[in-house]
């Protein structure tokens, strides 16, 4: 039976697996409450519990725990901790799994009861690699950098983005965020793109007729009884501006978006309250 502080060193590559696909996964939680929604955060955590006040752990996992939101509390737990060296392995550092599945990391630290604050850890980048003989091989011959974990405190939930240079941290802690600037809003969604989305080729031509927002000859009951306007439709690789590919059914005033029901309840969903009509 293993027991808390009595290794000198723990070595492990710990299995993937939410816990949302986990049946007892509510007794894990109670018990690693600081460790996330991951088996492997669990054995994590596990394995600094059982080392020595001066031991190692030393571990190839996957790198989600370093910058996600869910694993701030994990980094938190870490930060007594000195994360002595972390090589970003990338995608490709198993051969029994293929694609971008997993993007994997390996790292150690070291059990203190001294403040790590002021030290700093070893990054080493070996993602280009396209499998896990390249990357041995760039582990050796990479340019290691350094990096002070203390500095990604002062952001919020303090991810640990590799990426990012000592002065690239000290830049974004110190400098003002958007959320704190303005209110971030969702923006227009439909809910139901084949019902309310509409290509201006598929317009028919009497009802082919544009209202823009930022016209300043259209008046506000213009726009609110446009029976089309101009829409982005987001997704991966569009931005703010793009063609006019598509237009919305929007008369009277994004009513029928507004009231349409959810297919799964029933219910009515309030699709366009974030949508800003204004041409301010």
């Amino acid at each position: 039976m293993t027991r808390e502080g009595t290794y000198d060193l723990v070595v492990g590559n710990p299995p993937y697996q939410d816990t949302s696909d986990i049946s007892d996964a509510g007794n894990l939680e109670r018990q690693f409450p600081d460790a996330g929604t991951d088996l492997f955060s669990m054995f994590i955590t596990r394995a600094v519990e059982l080392v020595v006040q001066g031991g190692w752990a030393a571990m190839v996992t996957k790198q989600d725990w370093l910058y996600l939101h869910r694993f701030r509390h994990l980094r938190r737990h870490l930060e007594c901790r000195h994360i002595f060296a972390i090589a970003n392995l990338g995608a490709g550092a198993f051969a029994q799994i293929g694609g971008e599945v997993v993007q994997a990391v390996a790292f150690s630290l070291r059990a203190s009861s001294e403040s790590a604050a002021d030290l700093a850890m070893t990054v080493v980048d070996a993602s280009e690699g396209l499998d896990s003989r390249e990357k041995a091989a760039m582990l050796h011959v990479a340019e290691p950098s350094r990096r002070y974990p203390a500095a990604y405190r002062n952001i919020d939930g303090a991810p640990l983005v590799l990426a990012w240079d000592n002065a690239f941290v000290s830049w974004y802690a110190s400098t003002s965020k958007l959320g704190q600037e303005c209110a971030v809003k969702q923006g227009l969604a439909t809910g139901d793109n084949i019902r309310f989305l509409r290509s201006p080729n598929e317009i028919h031509p009497m009802r082919r007729q544009f209202v823009k927002f930022e016209d300043y000859g259209a008046s506000e009951v213009d726009v609110i009884m446009a029976p089309w306007v101009p829409y982005i439709k987001g997704a991966k690789g569009l931005e703010w501006f793009e063609p006019g590919t598509h237009a919305i059914r929007w008369a009277p005033a994004g009513l029928q978006i507004n009231c349409s029901n959810a297919m799964e309840n029933l219910h009515p969903v309030r699709r366009t309250k974030n949508f800003i009509l204004s041409r301010e």
